[in-house]
């Protein structure tokens, strides 16, 4: 029996005492006079009490159950965690390993740096006289969200985090205030997402402080442009909303050091030989998603690869990686898909994304 069961079961108990609590009463008075009465009477009224509790407790769960069912189909709650039924020896598909999200919930890389934006935004979250809004920026695979999604496993005591879902914009913040839980909202808009301005339009009437908006993008000259397009009484949020850069970060050691290491990590996860130490390492400057992309490469070539992938361009890399993407989708049964049709669906899928993150 479920929980819901359980407190209707004892709602019903309490009912029932109640019941025979009162024909007592009635009995004790026929039969024993005014004392054996007062006390059936007492147990009634305890019973009628006990079984309005159970009531009302179980009306209170049964709409908190259905705000957090609302909310979950608005939001992808973080931190994400690897499925339950994951068997740990699975080896890991080569084209999900540099997901973020990915990463993030199997741990396959530690989370480098970011210390003191980590630090910031923490503190931004605890403090409730802190702006609602915050927006992340940062170049394409800087490691915006690998952040979010570390931000979202080390809230203040009490929060949960959100990322909300492509096109589910209207109606979120109601559904985050019915839930009567201290929430970060993260809403990642790499440019332009329909919704987004009447989301911060509810976001700012909100006069409490349970709610958090980050927002995350790749750089911010487009938001005048959103702010434009929202009431003029409701930009607050992102008026007052302070900006965090995310850039490319650590010294040409560090970069050497956390390639190896995702190198390593990317064959044990494979099945695959670790990769040697590269010609020459990455460059101060090198994003995060490049340097973890050629580690990528470096590991599903074997060993001795990193020498050649090190003088490869960014886009030679991404290309090699597509390729290997390409050959690992097997033609669908009944269907004339040609190798040809079969790189273009890559190339599609890989500058456009999912339509949700889950």
């Amino acid at each position: 029996m479920d929980r819901r069961g359980w407190w209707q079961r004892l709602g019903v108990i309490a009912g029932v005492v109640g019941l025979t609590g009162l024909g007592g009463a009635f009995a004790g008075y026929t039969a024993g006079g005014v004392t054996p009465a007062v006390g059936g009477l007492v147990g009634a009224g305890l019973g009628f009490a006990g079984s309005v509790w159970w009531s009302r407790t179980d009306q209170r769960q049964t709409k908190r159950r259905g705000a957090l069912q609302a909310r979950d189909a608005l939001f992808e709650m973080l931190p994400l965690r690897p499925p339950a039924d994951l068997d740990e020896d699975t080896e890991a598909l080569p084209s999900e390993l540099l997901l973020a999200e990915y990463i993030a919930a199997h741990r396959i890389i530690p989370f480098w740096g970011r210390q003191r934006e980590l630090s910031q935004l923490r503190e931004w979250c605890a403090d409730p006289s802190a702006p609602r809004g915050r927006v992340l920026t940062g170049p394409t695979a800087a490691g915006k969200t690998r952040l979010s999604l570390e931000l979202a496993g080390d809230l203040p005591q009490g929060w949960v985090a959100g990322r909300l879902r492509e096109g589910r914009e209207a109606g979120a913040v109601s559904a985050v205030l019915d839930c009567e839980e201290s929430m970060l909202v993260v809403v990642e808009a790499p440019g332009w997402r329909a919704g987004l301005a009447g989301l911060l339009e509810d976001a700012d009437r909100v006069s409490s402080a349970q709610l958090k908006v980050l927002l995350v993008t790749r750089n911010d000259q487009w938001l005048p442009y959103l702010r434009d397009h929202m009431a003029e009484t409701q930009t607050g949020v992102l008026r007052r909303a302070r900006r965090i850069s995310v850039d490319p970060m650590g010294t040409n050691e560090d970069l050497l050091r956390w390639y190896r290491s995702a190198a390593t990590a990317f064959a044990a996860s494979i099945g695959s030989t670790t990769p040697g130490p590269p010609a020459r390492g990455p460059k101060a400057g090198t994003a995060m998603g490049d340097l973890l992309a050629r580690a990528l490469l470096a590991a599903l070539n074997g060993s001795g690869s990193s020498r050649e992938v090190s003088g490869m361009s960014p886009a030679d890399v991404a290309m090699a990686l597509a390729e290997h993407e390409r050959r690992q989708w097997p033609a669908p049964m009944g269907t004339e898909l040609t190798i040809d049709l079969r790189a273009r669906a890559v190339a599609a899928l890989t500058l456009l994304g999912a339509w949700d993150h889950s």
